[in-house]
């Protein structure tokens, strides 16, 4: 997607951390008073996932994007990760590029690793955004989800697809694909229900991959946090509504705990 001139595109950056080499796109100013966002993408895809939201969450604060382990442009590591060790790797990235605190925004697969991230290493996260999350061993079965996942196809924008199989032609099926198997054993209800930090859930209406239940049980183990539902939104809210999620998170982040 082009990047309209008024908003700032982002930039393509590299850190290394032990044997992974990240690589991130960074938009917005470094310096700007507003504590960073951190966006984490879903299973199989990359930062290119965030074309369309980055760039305006930019205007308001310094956005980081970077690609998981096995993902995007990132180092390939031997075997699979799950949500926790993702979110090891994550937490190494932010210590590389000198990310000491931020807000956290995860998408699909990209949810439970935020929260594993805000579980394991709290005071590295300030405020938590989980869009249209998977939930692990207590919600849909990877099958299920894939189901789901044809049936959302319609429901997206077509200007996504050629996205998306780029990111899982680099990653490869047999990563995504055994990516999902293993997360589905995470209990990602388990790891939200112990967060006390400010949350904010959101849904797409149309939604396919993620069922309601899945998300109510999400609401239901974090009694505290705010709920959002984006109307006409499939699952990729941030591509499909962009301007309606970025009013949503500006609002969210700007308001004081």
């Amino acid at each position: 997607m082009p990047y309209d001139k008024q908003y700032p595109a982002p930039r393509h950056a590299w850190a290394t951390s032990g044997a992974i080499r990240f690589h991130y796109r960074v938009a917005g100013d470094a310096h700007a008073d507003q504590l960073p966002l951190v966006l984490v993408h879903g299973l199989g895809v990359s930062s290119a996932y965030w074309a369309r939201l980055q760039p305006l969450l930019a205007l308001r604060r310094p956005v980081y994007a970077p690609d998981l382990p096995g993902f995007g442009r990132t180092t390939r590591p031997h075997g699979l990760l799950n949500t926790t060790a993702l979110a090891r790797a994550l937490a190494d990235w932010m210590r590389a590029i000198g990310l000491t605190q931020a807000h956290v925004l995860g998408h699909s697969l990209g949810g439970p690793v935020a929260a594993e991230l805000a579980g394991h290493d709290p005071g590295r996260v300030s405020r938590l955004v989980l869009v249209g999350a998977t939930i692990g061993t207590r919600g849909a079965s990877a099958p299920h989800q894939t189901l789901g996942l044809l049936r959302d196809s319609i429901r997206e924008s077509p200007s996504l697809f050629p996205v998306i199989m780029r990111d899982y032609r680099r990653a490869g099926i047999r990563r995504v694909i055994g990516t999902d198997i293993i997360a589905n054993d995470d209990d990602t209800i388990a790891t939200v229900a112990r967060l006390t930090l400010p949350l904010l859930i959101v849904r797409g209406d149309r939604d396919a991959v993620v069922p309601p239940r899945d998300t109510q049980r999400l609401r239901t183990a974090a009694p505290h946090a705010s709920f959002l539902r984006i109307e006409r939104a499939a699952h990729a809210v941030h591509w499909s509504r962009p301007h309606a999620l970025t009013a949503a998170v500006n609002a969210f982040l700007d308001t004081e705990a």
